[in-house]
């Protein structure tokens, strides 16, 4: 079942032409696929994703997928996935860690942080240029990982205090662990600012600031850059306000859920085999 943003709302529809328009453009575009909410469904390749990561490579599109992986590199995940018979170009894996990296490798290129958690955050910010600090950094940047302290949490407080600016590097408030439920990055971010009175930016997974450092890894504009989601917030809203053309897998929920929401996606689809068979992934006509 395929539904565009025309059928979900009749009486406000744009022209058909200028859907067509935009869905024959979107052919010669980028698209960013969210790995964990789009490509897997429950750990598992859903249904459509083998045949949508084929079709992908084999005409050579532009394509990044976008993961919340907390934990490890992008090659660990990449083995991960391999294993379930999902095969992911590590170079083709898009983190929060690396969206992170990124965007303050150039805006303060050469700098320093001070890192609490890891999720293969480190690495990627020695990549870019950073160096790790505990004494005087630019960046108080907070992931997720296993090592967490109250003096960890001390010393941040007084970094930020001091002068350094506050990143998250994700908002989850909780993490699942073998033992249960542990405080995620957004839990420890509020008590960060709690404590110093400042704000955090967030540089998370498909923030706005993460989405456009995805588009350039694509070397693409936002208008011609297409998403591919599960969710509706804060996924499909970012790429909206960014001018992304948003596609969104339903899976469990219907076209009635939608409307709950005061915007739309330009296109909904039961699963990634119905997006398949749309005209947004065929190759135009010679």
């Amino acid at each position: 079942m395929v539904v565009t943003a025309q059928a979900l709302d009749a009486p406000a529809a744009r022209a058909k032409c200028q859907s067509n328009m935009i869905m024959a453009d979107a052919y010669r575009k980028g698209f960013l696929i969210d790995l964990e909410g789009a490509l897997l469904e429950r750990g598992q390749p859903a249904r459509g994703a083998l045949e949508l990561v084929q079709r992908l490579q084999l005409a050579h599109q532009p394509h990044r997928f976008i993961s919340d992986q907390r934990y490890g590199a992008p090659r660990e995940l990449a083995l991960r996935l391999r294993r379930q018979g999902l095969r992911l170009d590590e170079g083709r894996i898009f983190t929060s860690a690396t969206a992170t990296a990124r965007f303050l490798g150039r805006q303060e290129p050469g700098g320093t942080a001070f890192v609490i958690g890891d999720g293969g955050l480190r690495h990627a910010l020695q990549r870019n240029g950073f160096a790790i600090d505990d004494r005087d950094p630019n960046y108080v940047v907070v992931a997720e990982g296993d090592a967490l302290s109250t003096s960890l949490l001390q010393r941040a407080v007084n970094l930020v205090r001091g002068g350094a600016k506050l990143i998250a590097a994700s908002l989850d408030p909780s993490i699942a662990t073998h033992d249960g439920i542990a405080p995620g990055s957004g839990a420890i971010v509020s008590a960060l600012e709690t404590a110093t009175g400042r704000k955090a930016l967030s540089l998370g997974r498909l923030s706005p600031v993460a989405v456009c450092e995805a588009t350039r890894d694509l070397a693409t504009a936002p208008a011609q850059t297409v998403l591919i989601t599960d969710k509706m917030d804060p996924d499909v809203l970012v790429g909206l306000q960014l001018g992304i053309v948003t596609v969104l897998v339903l899976g469990a929920h219907s076209v009635a859920d939608l409307k709950a929401f005061p915007y739309k996606p330009t296109l909904a689809v039961k699963s990634l085999t119905d997006l398949l068979e749309h005209e947004l992934l065929q190759a135009p006509a010679a």
